[in-house]
């Protein structure tokens, strides 16, 4: 089963930067997200959203394979 998160940054909108993304579940569950933000701060802001789409997905494996070998 596969779990995947996608996203993409555009710099259109500069001074701002705009991520956005998708991520879907091994179930085929859909959550897409976005933001915008001066660029300035874009890693800090993109990388806390990164890590609260990879938390969920990265979990879901680990209850996964945890039931799997139970």
């Amino acid at each position: 089963m596969i779990t995947r998160v996608s996203f993409s940054i555009d710099d259109t909108q500069w001074p701002r930067l705009h991520i956005t993304g998708e991520r879907v579940s091994s179930t085929g569950e859909r959550t897409a997200f976005e933001q915008k933000v001066l660029y300035d701060q874009a890693y800090l802001q993109f990388e806390n959203t990164l890590h609260n789409q990879l938390r969920p997905s990265v979990d879901e494996i680990i209850s996964r394979r945890k039931s799997i070998n139970s």
